[in-house]
């Protein structure tokens, strides 16, 4: 583990003078390590001065303990970035319509692998128009994406990587860059190449962040993901079972939405008044 902290610092060491990150914050695991390494740079390298935006996109559709934890994460980080001499800033993004809006007014069907219109609206837009807001000027978007997440996620990240590593890794800096298609931005993956049972090893060495709500997330499930709990792309939320007993509740709910979602009345727009006038 040791190479890749020293590999990820590397990483950071080309950005030292830039002034502006923006730092893409979702509460798992990875954005949470990521997140205390670059305050741990800041310190380390004795930079001050430097404008640090930890950004959340709150899909309005999340478990409450994952948006608590969040916020709570995000409050902790922001004050230890401002004792090393830093600025820090936290900001949210929304949806302009939710889930609820999307199928409830506007009768929008039920996600699926066809039509998968959730992550778009909920995710995407909402995230693109708060990264657009720095664009005034240049800025380092961080994320914790790695290449161990998934197959998908290995291959996104080498499609869209500046370059590929013609020798190896971590001997490769452009390949912890992505291209970012937000003016004046640059993008970069720092931890891309941690595995998930490292990233678990060092967060459990950090004693100066309170990490509990992170841990009752996970809880013993180190591989746990989570995402809407209302999503119909899966058979089984798995990782509600992680969870006290109190939130089981919400996998019946899903299951009555995923059984009644393509039924044709529910698939109607809705909001529309119809008025007759009588002669």
């Amino acid at each position: 583990m040791n190479h890749k902290l020293i590999e990820t610092f590397r990483i950071f060491d080309l950005l030292k003078n830039e002034n502006r990150f923006v730092l893409a914050y979702s509460g798992g695991k990875d954005s949470t390590l990521v997140s205390i390494l670059l305050l741990r740079w800041l310190y380390s390298r004795k930079l001050s001065g430097k404008e640090v935006y930890i950004i959340h996109n709150d899909t309005q559709s999340e478990l409450d303990i994952l948006e608590t934890w969040a916020r709570d994460f995000m409050n902790q980080f922001c004050r230890a970035v401002e004792d090393t001499g830093n600025i820090c800033q936290k900001l949210f993004s929304t949806p302009t319509q939710n889930f609820f809006v999307k199928t409830i007014v506007l009768g929008y069907p039920a996600p699926s692998f066809a039509f998968r219109w959730c992550v778009n609206h909920l995710k995407i837009i909402p995230n693109k128009e708060i990264i657009k807001k720095f664009s005034n000027k240049p800025f380092i978007l961080i994320t914790g994406h790695r290449e161990d997440e998934s197959v998908a996620r290995a291959s996104i990240i080498k499609k869209n990587s500046l370059t590929s590593c013609p020798l190896s890794d971590y001997s490769c800096n452009s390949s912890f860059f992505m291209n970012l298609d937000v003016k004046n931005g640059v993008k970069i993956m720092p931890i891309k190449n941690w595995t998930a049972n490292e990233v678990w090893q060092y967060l459990a060495t950090v004693n100066d962040f309170d990490l509990s709500g992170l841990y009752l997330l996970y809880n013993g499930n180190s591989e746990a993901r989570y995402g809407c709990w209302h999503c119909t792309l899966v058979k089984i939320q798995k990782n509600i079972y992680n969870l006290p007993d109190n939130y089981y509740y919400l996998e019946a709910l899903r299951i009555i939405y995923r059984a009644i979602s393509d039924i044709d009345i529910f698939r109607e727009k809705k909001g529309a008044i119809q008025v007759s006038i009588a002669n």
